[in-house]
């Protein structure tokens, strides 16, 4: 996927889109908040692991945060 249908998909509404890791940290909550109502995760997870701007262990993470699993501190041992 080049960056620029990365940044069109459609499929995904504007305001759970983001970027690099600093855009995901900088809205991680609300981020966090409209996933919790989402009924396709799978296919945000999708979204977040083909974020070419993201190393493998920040996808992690944020999918860690995004599930509950971690909280936001950990967030910041990934910049």
């Amino acid at each position: 996927m080049t960056e620029e249908e990365y940044k069109e998909c459609r499929y995904i509404d504007n305001d759970l889109k983001f970027y690099t890791y600093r855009d995901f940290k900088r809205n991680a909550f609300y981020l966090r908040a409209l996933y919790d109502n989402l009924k396709h995760k799978l296919f945000y997870k999708w979204y977040v692991y083909a974020n070419i701007h993201l190393t493998l262990k920040q996808k992690n993470i944020a999918w860690s945060f995004l599930n509950h699993d971690v909280g936001y501190a950990e967030l910041d041992n990934y910049d």
